[in-house]
């Protein structure tokens, strides 16, 4: 990471945009993912971006411009069943972004945050799914994990998720305006979907948009092993 920065320094001055987009999903039971797996998806998700903020920030804030653009997920937001340590991460980012933004602001340097719905990219061929087994206390969660993945990723999409799933480009649209807008937004929803969940969690009632979360996400079904 130093080097990067370094190697851009010398060759074109500071860095005027950075765009934080390393990132993994690590998928199962809270109970089944070993913490050292947990730890690992921090190091890429959240830490790995903090600290390359770290060695960019001082050279936006001496030119007194720059652009932060950190991409987190519709995860950022809520959570769901299969998904609390990479939902964990990208919560931590969106807070992360949020003060960062507050703290640069005065030096010029401002900071957006991009949350796309399923996104139709190597994420999901590289998730990490752990603890899946054939018998247990979460063998037809899993088995439903797997399902709703299919539905989602796996050819024609046979779901929400799926049907309203973005591209690659979306996303990188999405990070382009927010690097090239004269007053970028702080959070940039990207896809139908997006903007629909926000919309409900903005205005449902907490039992409610519960309610749909469990009809649209796969969850380990009460008083079954």
């Amino acid at each position: 990471m130093a080097a990067a920065v370094e190697k851009i320094k010398s060759e074109r001055g500071q860095v005027d945009v950075l765009v934080n987009n390393a990132g993994f999903e690590l998928a199962g039971a809270v109970e089944m993912i070993p913490a050292a797996q947990a730890r690992r998806l921090f190091d890429t998700n959240f830490f790995g971006l903090a600290r390359l903020t770290q060695l960019a920030v001082p050279g936006m804030r001496e030119q007194g411009y720059g652009r932060i653009i950190n991409v987190s997920s519709i995860f950022g937001r809520f959570a769901v069943p299969g998904e609390a340590y990479y939902a964990a991460s990208k919560h931590a980012v969106a807070a992360f972004s949020e003060a960062l933004g507050r703290e640069l602001a005065r030096f010029g340097v401002q900071v957006a945050l991009i949350e796309p719905t399923a996104a139709r990219t190597q994420l999901d061929a590289n998730t990490v799914l752990v603890g899946h087994d054939t018998e247990g206390p979460y063998a037809g969660f899993y088995r439903e994990l797997a399902r709703w993945r299919a539905q989602t990723y796996g050819g024609p999409p046979r779901n929400i998720a799926g049907r309203l799933a973005v591209s690659a480009d979306d996303v990188a649209k999405a990070i382009t305006r927010a690097a090239t807008s004269r007053r970028p937004r702080a959070r940039y929803p990207v896809g139908a979907l997006a903007h629909g969940l926000f919309m409900l969690r903005r205005w449902l009632p907490a039992p409610a948009f519960d309610a749909f979360v469990r009809r649209q996400f796969p969850a380990p079904p009460p008083g079954t092993t």
